[in-house]
């Protein structure tokens, strides 16, 4: 069999079990009907969100320890970093997120606003690098591991208009559309020209 055999039989199979993709509204997604399966990715998506959202949230009152990765195998750690709380959360949901705050920034891709399980990150002027990690719940509030604070829910206003402030991020396996894509063009922020 050659490869011009096989390329033959997977389009016979992509038109015989597979619908044409089709670009939903002015939003600019991108659907895909998986026909005979039932499948759905946004309902997928949104159980996976739900999974993750709702880990971290039920650590609330957990101690900060800096640079503290959290086993996957630990259902309900006692202490972690902020990016090690992160990085576990997404372990609810099968998905894989590297640890440390600036490695989750270069991994996730930049959206204007968040879902929840979205990540947004702030700038450390010390180390000159990001340097904080924290998850989008819901209805403006966000969940962290913060140093001398601990796993908190805060107001999203009180981070998002921080001068360290440097945007939402999405893990690469959630779908984006094109208008949550921020701008890449010269009204972007400099950070943000670096970043994408």
């Amino acid at each position: 069999m050659t490869w011009n055999d096989i390329a033959k039989m997977f389009g016979r199979w992509l038109r015989e079990f597979a619908a044409e993709p089709k670009v939903d509204g002015p939003s600019g997604s991108l659907s895909v009907d998986i026909a005979a399966t039932g499948y759905s990715v946004s309902e997928d998506e949104a159980e996976k969100r739900g999974l993750i959202v709702n880990w971290f949230v039920f650590q609330e009152g957990d101690k900060y320890a800096w640079g503290g990765k959290i086993p996957a195998s630990v259902e309900n750690p006692d202490e972690g970093d902020c990016s090690g709380y992160t990085q576990r959360a997404y372990v609810e949901a099968n998905m894989d997120l590297y640890h440390g705050a600036a490695y989750q920034f270069e991994q996730c891709l930049p959206v204007r606003e968040p879902l929840p399980g979205d990540l947004g990150f702030l700038w450390s002027t010390g180390r000159k690098c990001i340097g904080h990690v924290m998850m989008y719940t819901d209805g403006g509030m966000v969940t962290h591991s913060v140093g001398g604070r601990g796993v908190v829910v805060d107001s999203e206003s009180e981070w998002t208009d921080n001068p360290r402030w440097r945007g939402w991020r999405r893990h690469p396996d959630f779908a984006r559309s094109l208008a949550d894509r921020p701008a890449s063009g010269p009204e972007a922020p400099g950070w943000l020209k670096d970043a994408l």
